[in-house]
């Protein structure tokens, strides 16, 4: 499945695989360099969890799909949240004004996640009671 199949099913496929069975890492490995960006996010997203230097790898095409944007750009940005990378914070900017309430709730979880606390706090003043409680239980869980 990881190989062959629509990119949803390839994606859910690599989100599922044993990372202990080392032919299905390698076919993780390999999805990494796939034309559709959301079976090279999980890929990635996997990678994180091998050696420094695939972890190293995969935090550097997150990054480059991150900034290219599209549909999966919003996957990359949470994975390099998951990994506490940084260098995602310039990337999560350009989303603070964000028109949909969703998205800014995710930009305060994601700063939380991050330990910017102090970038997430002004969530808490959203006009959107959704926003304002998603930002103030992800700093809370975060202190």
């Amino acid at each position: 499945m990881i190989d062959t199949g629509s990119a949803r099913l390839r994606v859910e496929a690599i989100a599922s695989a044993p990372l202990s069975w080392p032919h299905l890492v390698e076919a993780i490995v390999a999805a990494k360099d796939d034309h559709d960006d959301r079976v090279a996010v999980a890929a990635y997203r996997r990678m994180l969890a091998l050696s420094p230097a695939e972890a190293k790898e995969a935090q550097e095409g997150l990054r480059r799909i991150a900034k290219k944007g599209g549909l999966a750009a919003d996957d990359a940005k949470a994975a390099l949240v998951e990994a506490r990378d940084d260098e995602v914070l310039p990337l999560l900017a350009a989303d603070r004004a964000a028109k949909s309430p969703l998205s800014r709730a995710d930009l305060a979880e994601r700063y939380a996640a991050l330990g910017q606390l102090s970038l997430a706090l002004p969530f808490v003043a959203d006009p959107d009671a959704r926003v304002r409680a998603r930002a103030a239980c992800a700093i809370v869980a975060e202190d």
